[in-house]
């Protein structure tokens, strides 16, 4: 749906693929960083919470925003586009990357750690499906496309307001005490670790293809 607002908005097709273009290579960079980031953090509401919270206004804010056509003639779109995309990722990785490790520091317990992943999972794509419904639902044939969009942006954006914050009060966190002086391997040699590990692999291959 995005790819039509950037058509829909005048932007031609080597903009649009660049706009996309960089903000892949921006999401492969701030993926890592936010969880070296994260777990170095401190705080009485963990190193996991804090930056749900902190995250989830601006990317409401910024999910709107990037449905919005404003006149600002083909570079200036391109543009704001470019900046609220990469902006829009950046929270977004804020958001996620702590509420994923957060799954894993609510129990120690294996096979509550299994049944609580199971549920983030099962609640992600039902999320995924709502909005694409209410953007189906408000947007296919309509008279006016944009206000169409921006009417399900409204909409989907007060959804992540509500649910962005639901983890916060309902989900413990073990808070495990880090050694600081220890030695931390890098990102380099985290990824050699990981990539030995043949389930891993596979994983990796899937996302990588898909």
């Amino acid at each position: 749906e995005f790819r039509r607002v950037l058509f829909r908005s005048g932007l031609t097709p080597f903009m649009v693929g660049l706009i996309l273009l960089i903000k892949q290579i921006w999401d492969a960079v701030n993926d890592p960083v936010m969880g070296s980031i994260s777990d170095r953090t401190q705080s009485r509401f963990g190193r996991r919470k804090v930056w749900i919270m902190a995250a989830t206004v601006p990317l409401g804010l910024l999910f709107f925003a990037h449905w919005l056509v404003p006149d600002f003639g083909p570079w200036g779109l391109f543009a704001y586009y470019l900046v609220v995309s990469i902006l829009l990722d950046m929270f977004y990785t804020m958001h996620n990357v702590p509420y994923a490790a957060l799954t894993a520091e609510m129990t120690n317990n294996y096979a509550e750690r299994s049944r609580i992943n199971i549920y983030r999972f099962g609640f992600s794509l039902m999320g995924s499906l709502l909005a694409t419904i209410i953007f189906a639902l408000l947007t296919d044939g309509a008279d006016d496309p944009q206000a169409a969009y921006f009417r399900a942006a409204w909409i989907v954006m007060i959804i992540i307001f509500i649910t962005g914050f639901a983890p916060v009060p309902f989900s413990p966190e073990l808070n495990p005490e880090i050694d600081r002086s220890a030695p931390r391997p890098s990102i380099v040699e985290n990824f050699r670790t990981a990539i030995q590990v043949r389930p891993f692999r596979h994983v990796f291959l899937l996302f990588l293809c898909s």
